[in-house]
């Protein structure tokens, strides 16, 4: 159930859920504490997130402007840019909701 839970609000990915399942059952550990010691907790905190998203967006001015002209195959970029500014830990869907949010305003 805690997986499931951990999964249902988005703090591990599918991915993550799977890699964790499958060690429970190796193990007999909870899922949350196997999700921690592996790294695995997305970060959903937009206190944390929001200055990420404003330093790739204001660090690229050309894409920027190219995205807002109707390039928005662009998303993936600024959404990859945020995630390697956060080592792959940040929810990608809020990401890229505030990124479009930004972008679009």
């Amino acid at each position: 159930a805690e997986l499931i839970e951990l999964r249902g609000n988005n703090k591990i990915n599918s991915s993550a859920m799977q890699s964790v399942f499958a060690e429970m059952l190796e193990t007999g550990e909870n899922a949350g504490d196997i999700a921690k010691k592996r790294n695995l907790i997305q970060v959903s905190d937009t206190g944390f997130l929001e200055p990420i998203v404003d330093k790739v967006i204001e660090g690229h001015p050309e894409e920027t402007q190219r995205y807002r002209d109707g390039k928005k195959g662009l998303m993936g970029f600024f959404v990859g840019q945020v995630m390697r500014q956060t080592g792959g830990k940040a929810n990608p869907k809020m990401v890229t909701d505030m990124v479009r949010e930004k972008l679009e305003n």
